[in-house]
Protein backbone atom coordinates (compact mmCIF):
# COMPACT_ATOMS: atom_id res chain seq x y z
CA UNK A 1 0.00 0.00 0.00
CA UNK A 2 1.13 3.19 -0.61
CA UNK A 3 1.57 6.05 1.56
CA UNK A 4 0.47 10.03 1.54
CA UNK A 5 3.44 11.22 0.29
CA UNK A 6 3.73 8.58 -2.51
CA UNK A 7 0.41 9.15 -3.43
CA UNK A 8 0.77 12.97 -3.20
CA UNK A 9 3.50 12.66 -6.06
CA UNK A 10 1.65 10.11 -8.52
CA UNK A 11 -1.46 12.77 -8.37
CA UNK A 12 1.21 15.53 -9.13
CA UNK A 13 3.19 13.88 -11.52
CA UNK A 14 -0.49 13.17 -13.13
CA UNK A 15 -1.27 16.93 -13.41
CA UNK A 16 2.03 17.78 -14.48
CA UNK A 17 1.56 15.29 -17.56
CA UNK A 18 -1.89 16.83 -17.96
CA UNK A 19 -0.71 20.52 -18.04
CA UNK A 20 1.89 19.52 -19.81
CA UNK A 21 0.00 17.92 -22.67
CA UNK A 22 -1.83 20.66 -22.84
CA UNK A 23 0.78 22.92 -23.86
CA UNK A 24 1.95 20.47 -26.64
CA UNK A 25 4.33 18.62 -24.91
CA UNK A 26 4.94 14.93 -26.30
CA UNK A 27 5.82 12.09 -23.13
CA UNK A 28 8.30 10.00 -23.92
CA UNK A 29 8.69 8.28 -20.28
CA UNK A 30 7.80 8.63 -16.96
CA UNK A 31 9.36 7.47 -13.86
CA UNK A 32 12.36 6.81 -15.68
CA UNK A 33 15.03 5.00 -13.06
CA UNK A 34 18.77 5.20 -14.34
CA UNK A 35 19.61 2.45 -11.61
CA UNK A 36 21.77 3.92 -8.74
CA UNK A 37 22.06 7.28 -10.22
CA UNK A 38 18.50 8.63 -9.70
CA UNK A 39 15.09 8.87 -11.34
CA UNK A 40 13.64 10.99 -14.11
CA UNK A 41 10.24 12.07 -13.29
CA UNK A 42 9.03 12.87 -16.94
CA UNK A 43 10.80 13.28 -20.27
CA UNK A 44 8.73 14.92 -23.21
CA UNK A 45 9.63 16.68 -26.73
CA UNK A 46 8.45 20.20 -27.76
CA UNK A 47 9.83 21.79 -30.31
CA UNK A 48 12.11 19.69 -30.94
CA UNK A 49 13.82 20.21 -27.90
CA UNK A 50 14.52 16.92 -25.61
CA UNK A 51 12.83 18.34 -21.94
CA UNK A 52 13.73 16.33 -18.75
CA UNK A 53 10.76 17.79 -16.16
CA UNK A 54 11.36 17.58 -12.45
CA UNK A 55 7.49 17.45 -10.55
CA UNK A 56 7.49 19.06 -6.83
CA UNK A 57 4.43 18.26 -5.02
CA UNK A 58 3.12 19.84 -1.81
CA UNK A 59 -0.17 19.94 0.59
CA UNK A 60 1.37 22.22 2.66
CA UNK A 61 4.04 24.62 3.35
CA UNK A 62 5.40 24.15 6.73
CA UNK A 63 8.52 23.00 5.23
CA UNK A 64 8.11 25.31 2.60
CA UNK A 65 7.48 25.58 -1.07
CA UNK A 66 7.50 22.98 -3.23
CA UNK A 67 10.39 24.89 -5.05
CA UNK A 68 12.49 24.73 -2.38
CA UNK A 69 12.91 20.89 -2.94
CA UNK A 70 14.36 21.26 -6.22
CA UNK A 71 17.81 22.06 -4.21
CA UNK A 72 21.68 21.58 -5.05
CA UNK A 73 21.76 18.07 -3.77
CA UNK A 74 18.30 17.24 -6.23
CA UNK A 75 19.59 19.13 -9.08
CA UNK A 76 23.19 17.15 -9.31
CA UNK A 77 21.41 13.68 -8.98
CA UNK A 78 19.03 14.98 -11.74
CA UNK A 79 21.84 15.92 -13.55
CA UNK A 80 23.93 12.50 -13.40
CA UNK A 81 20.52 10.72 -14.08
CA UNK A 82 20.26 13.41 -17.53
CA UNK A 83 23.76 12.54 -18.27
CA UNK A 84 22.84 8.30 -18.25
CA UNK A 85 20.28 8.63 -20.10
CA UNK A 86 21.95 10.08 -23.11
CA UNK A 87 24.90 8.09 -22.89
CA UNK A 88 22.67 4.87 -22.71
CA UNK A 89 20.06 6.22 -25.42
CA UNK A 90 23.42 7.60 -27.75
CA UNK A 91 21.40 11.21 -27.73
CA UNK A 92 24.78 13.28 -28.75
CA UNK A 93 24.11 17.29 -29.79
CA UNK A 94 20.87 16.68 -28.66
CA UNK A 95 19.01 20.04 -28.22
CA UNK A 96 17.84 19.53 -24.28
CA UNK A 97 16.42 21.37 -21.06
CA UNK A 98 15.33 21.10 -17.83
CA UNK A 99 11.98 22.09 -16.37
CA UNK A 100 10.47 22.07 -12.88
CA UNK A 101 6.56 21.76 -12.39
CA UNK A 102 5.71 22.78 -8.95
CA UNK A 103 2.27 21.87 -7.40
CA UNK A 104 0.41 23.04 -4.32
CA UNK A 105 -2.25 20.75 -3.52
CA UNK A 106 -4.24 23.32 -1.54
CA UNK A 107 -7.31 21.05 -0.53
CA UNK A 108 -7.36 17.65 1.27
CA UNK A 109 -7.83 15.54 -1.57
CA UNK A 110 -9.51 11.93 -2.23
CA UNK A 111 -8.81 9.19 -4.85
CA UNK A 112 -13.16 10.16 -5.60
CA UNK A 113 -12.86 14.11 -5.10
CA UNK A 114 -11.31 16.05 -7.78
CA UNK A 115 -8.45 18.09 -5.81
CA UNK A 116 -7.66 21.71 -5.57
CA UNK A 117 -4.72 22.77 -7.42
CA UNK A 118 -2.05 25.25 -8.39
CA UNK A 119 0.71 24.75 -10.97
CA UNK A 120 3.43 26.49 -11.73
CA UNK A 121 5.89 25.76 -14.49
CA UNK A 122 9.45 26.79 -14.29
CA UNK A 123 10.86 26.16 -18.02
CA UNK A 124 15.18 25.89 -18.63
CA UNK A 125 15.93 25.68 -15.10
CA UNK A 126 19.88 26.07 -14.87
CA UNK A 127 21.13 22.59 -13.23
CA UNK A 128 24.22 21.68 -15.43
CA UNK A 129 26.32 25.04 -14.02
Amino acid sequence: MKTQKQLLGDLGENLAVEFLEKQGYKIIERNLKTGRVGEIDIIARKNGELIFIEVKTKSNHETGMPEEEFNFHKKKKMQRAIQSYLWKNNFQNESIRVDLIAIDVLKQFSPDQEPEVKIRHYPDMPIFE
